[in-house]
């Protein structure tokens, strides 16, 4: 057969998940509720590749919620000197626990 060159040949091990993270997230995972200025943590997926799957290069990077489109959001990176718009699912984010947590004291 013909070697096919397509978006996992490369890194599918990287996108493989462990034994015991294997599966669907819980709900609460899509009941969180990001607004524009929310820090986020980039966290991809692996079980959901159809809906704003960031790439590989963006996994672990923390980025702020710019707006909602559609289903997804516009988050804004720093990647080395620039500022990048990338639009992800809330299935690959999460909110920054530091972040979260200066929130707190604030109020």
């Amino acid at each position: 057969m013909v070697k096919h060159h397509g978006y996992f040949t490369k890194c599918r091990s990287l996108h493989r998940k462990n034994v015991r993270d294997r599966g669907l997230p819980g709900l609460s995972k899509f009941l969180v509720d990001y607004q524009p200025g929310n820090v986020v943590d980039i966290v991809g997926d692996s079980s959901f590749q159809k809906r704003g799957l960031p790439h590989r290069h963006f996994w672990g990077k923390t980025g702020t919620v710019v707006a909602q489109r559609g289903r997804c959001f516009e988050v804004a990176v720093k990647d080395l000197d620039k500022m990048k718009t990338i639009f992800i699912g809330c299935e690959h984010i999460r909110i920054n626990k530091d972040w979260q947590k200066r929130q707190e004291q604030k109020e």
